[in-house]
């Protein structure tokens, strides 16, 4: 087994919005990332890779099942798996153990592929089980990075793959929640996605200059008064939005095109890594606490590094059906202070 590091650890400077309880300036340390070779090793649906019977920690730094349970994977993995065994062909490993969250994918699955594309010598194939490649938006913007279809290896609970050179970055945001991102490799993947759209025409796609990105489609976490929002919404000239209707290109040309983005914290606003420097950025968060946690800050950084500019308002919170944690909840936005908001944010 042999590692090289192929991107450092650097503190950040953060500035964050007025209204967080926490200090409004701070540091935040970023991951070291190392490329990992494992050698002969073998890599399951759930993403844990195997060199014999020993499990690879830095592969899912989440997993903290039984040996009993341990046991019953080796057995799976080793006697009742199809084996796809691709030799001296090296094998990347990106995924993890998490369903393909769009924040997550997009802020660290695909950043270490990209890395990897950039600093790795070799051909290699991509393992992406089947969670993975069943969400149209992973193998997309592989593709758009310089990973095409081809060289992905679709693999599902059936199957494992093996090769003499498994290879794993290991994680940018810890392998869970999201921590300091790393400001110039984010960038730079979103430089490349938007090159890639601009040369395919795809960038020409537009919804208008103001835009709120919605919710309403979903079963959770959802505004509990949109029907007061949207009418604040229509006054301003706001265009109502679900991602989930479009394709992943149409979904940049529209945080490309847009002037000003309103929407819930979430998956939804990961989207704001393409918008041009000085769009305004309206966040409706929970009103809690866990804004001075790791995970409140992800748009916020995300806003600072890509220059744009970040508002936030408190909602209040339906304690009685909470689905995860405070994060995870239905929010109540108060109407008045909304509208102040979107005064405030269009006069700037």
């Amino acid at each position: 087994m042999k590692s090289e590091i192929i991107l450092p650890q650097i503190e950040i400077s953060r500035t964050l919005p007025s209204n967080y309880s926490a200090p409004r300036a701070y540091l935040g340390k970023t991951s070291e990332v190392k490329l990992i070779d494992y050698g002969k090793a073998y890599v399951n649906l759930d993403n844990l890779i195997f060199r014999g019977l020993r499990l690879m920690k830095e592969s899912r730094p989440d997993f903290s099942k039984s040996f009993y349970c341990l046991q019953k994977i080796l057995v799976h993995l080793y006697f009742k798996s199809k084996i796809i065994d691709m030799k001296d062909m090296p094998v990347l490993v990106i995924a993890d153990g998490y369903s393909p969250y769009f924040s997550h994918w997009m802020c660290d699955n695909l950043i270490r592929a990209y890395l990897v594309k950039k600093h790795y010598k070799n051909d290699f194939k991509v393992a992406l089980p089947k969670i993975f490649y069943e969400s149209n938006f992973c193998l997309e913007t592989l593709e758009m990075i310089g990973i095409p279809k081809e060289q992905v290896i679709k693999f599902d609970k059936r199957e494992a793959v093996t090769s003499n050179h498994i290879i794993f970055p290991t994680f940018m945001l810890g392998g869970g929640g999201p921590t300091t991102t790393y400001d110039s490799v984010t960038v730079e993947v979103a430089n490349t996605i938007l090159d890639y759209c601009k040369k395919n025409n795809a960038l020409n796609f537009s919804l208008g200059e103001r835009i709120f990105i919605s919710r309403s489609k979903q079963k959770k976490r959802i505004i509990l008064n949109q029907t007061e929002v949207d009418k604040v919404l229509s006054k301003y000239g706001f265009t109502t939005v679900y991602m989930e209707d479009f394709s992943f290109a149409d979904s940049v040309a529209i945080a490309y095109n847009a002037k000003v983005i309103v929407s819930q914290c979430g998956s939804n606003l990961t989207n704001v890594m393409f918008c041009q420097a000085g769009t305004k950025i309206l966040e409706l968060y929970p009103r809690k606490e866990y804004d001075d946690l790791p995970g409140a800050i992800m748009i916020a950084e995300a806003s600072q590094a890509f220059n744009l500019k970040h508002f936030y308002q408190y909602c209040e919170v339906d304690k009685t059906n909470t689905y995860l944690n405070e994060f995870h909840t239905d929010q109540i936005v108060d109407v008045v202070e909304f509208e102040a908001n979107i005064k405030k944010i269009l006069n700037q």
